[in-house]
């Protein structure tokens, strides 16, 4: 059978808050809606989850809007959600206007992980869940 299955998206978070501290050009009903309409024709869904990216200040903000969301999804057990920590290149533009100590230090990334994983496999779709490191992929 051949044709397009699966679509990965990268959703970063549900908050507004902090898509918009990223400088992403949508919104979470957005999000929603164009996942929707890929679960209706059928695809299977990659969402890629930026842990980090509510820095310390939208950490719980980030963590909690976006299990909210991701529950309002028609996720299945063959959907993935990949957690993918927050890499900013030293020229990035991306919250420039924030100090380094806004960002998560290591443990505290550790920790916003092991909490969205936590909640993330408390959602009754149990779609798969991995980990995403984008530095893999440059070489």
């Amino acid at each position: 059978r051949a044709g397009l299955r699966r679509v990965t998206l990268g959703m970063e978070s549900g908050s507004p808050a902090v898509l918009e501290r990223l400088g992403k050009p949508t919104s979470a009903a957005e999000i929603l809606s164009v996942v929707e309409r890929m679960k209706a024709a059928g695809l299977l869904v990659n969402l890629v989850l930026l842990v980090g990216a509510g820095g310390e200040r939208l950490r719980a903000a980030h963590v909690d809007q976006t299990v909210a969301l991701l529950s309002q999804m028609p996720l299945e057990r063959r959907d993935r959600i990949f957690l993918s920590e927050l890499v900013l290149a030293e020229s990035a533009p991306l919250l420039g206007q924030e100090p380094q100590s806004a960002q998560l230090d290591a443990a505290s990334l550790a920790a916003e992980s092991a909490s969205l994983r936590s909640a993330l496999r408390q959602l009754d779709a149990h779609p798969q869940i991995a980990r995403y490191d984008i530095r893999e992929f440059h070489g």
